[in-house]
């Protein structure tokens, strides 16, 4: 995954499971969310990333955070974390 997108860094864990992960914004805006835009996921884990596409664009339009802004964040990652997909 890394060499293949060019960024992140790939983890894994002592049962041999592994976890890839971005922490870059620039790497998340101009390469996994394009990515997964053009090979949209078929499965539930579709609805966790239009959340996670929607916070961080939240995210980057308004650096200093307001309190309407921090309560829909946590109303995305309450969803996201909700096993039942609802529409955005």
């Amino acid at each position: 995954m890394k060499q293949f997108l060019g960024c992140g860094n790939v983890y894994t864990d002592n049962r041999g499971g592994g976890r890839f992960s971005v922490f870059n914004k620039k790497d998340l805006i101009s390469k996994i969310i394009p990515f997964f835009e053009v090979n949209e996921l078929q499965t539930i884990k579709k609805y966790s990333f239009l959340r996670f596409k929607k916070a961080l664009e939240i995210c980057i339009e308004n650096k200093p955070l307001l309190s309407n802004h921090v309560a829909e964040l946590k109303i995305l990652l309450s969803e996201t974390t909700n096993k039942r997909p609802r529409k955005i």
